[in-house]
């Protein structure tokens, strides 16, 4: 893996654990209390929590007001992709994506349903293969939302 894959793999990396603990923390407010999965092995072998949450940060939402729905990756633009995201066959029944203004909460089967009406394509980055979710999908399909509010009270993600 090149240098630059490996520090924007980091990165992403890094963003992900802290917005899959703010997410916990959210839901914990709502009344859901999920245990993260921590090693690399369970999460392969089981899934990311232990409840069936897989948490995912779309950095790119408030910009684009498409969430992207994972179904491939690969770690090295020269390896095969493998099956992730929806795709991934693990305990997962609640795919929880978003930002820090909102948080969207899809049933993993819903999902998986939308797959065979979208395009997929790839990233640019070509690490990722998936759809996008427009802003009017995401509120029509999502189980629930969590909007989170800014002190003068509008909802932070218009």
């Amino acid at each position: 893996m090149g240098e630059w894959n490996i520090n924007y793999y980091n990165e992403k990396l890094k963003e992900g654990n802290e917005y899959e603990r703010y997410v916990v923390k959210k839901l914990k407010e709502e009344g859901t209390n999920i245990t993260l999965i921590k090693t690399y092995e369970e999460q392969i072998n089981v899934g990311e929590s232990l409840e069936g949450y897989e948490i995912k940060f779309d950095d790119k939402y408030k910009e684009t007001g498409n969430l992207w729905i994972e179904t491939q990756e690969r770690s090295d633009i020269k390896k095969e992709y493998v099956d992730s995201g929806i795709l991934r066959n693990d305990n997962t029944i609640f795919y929880v994506i978003g930002n820090y203004d909102i948080i969207f909460i899809f049933e993993k089967k819903k999902l998986k349903e939308i797959l065979y009406e979208k395009e997929i394509i790839e990233n640019n980055m070509k690490t990722s293969k998936g759809y996008l979710l427009t802003t009017p999908e995401c509120f029509f399909h999502s189980k629930k939302i969590i909007e989170i509010k800014t002190n003068d009270g509008l909802d932070s993600w218009l």
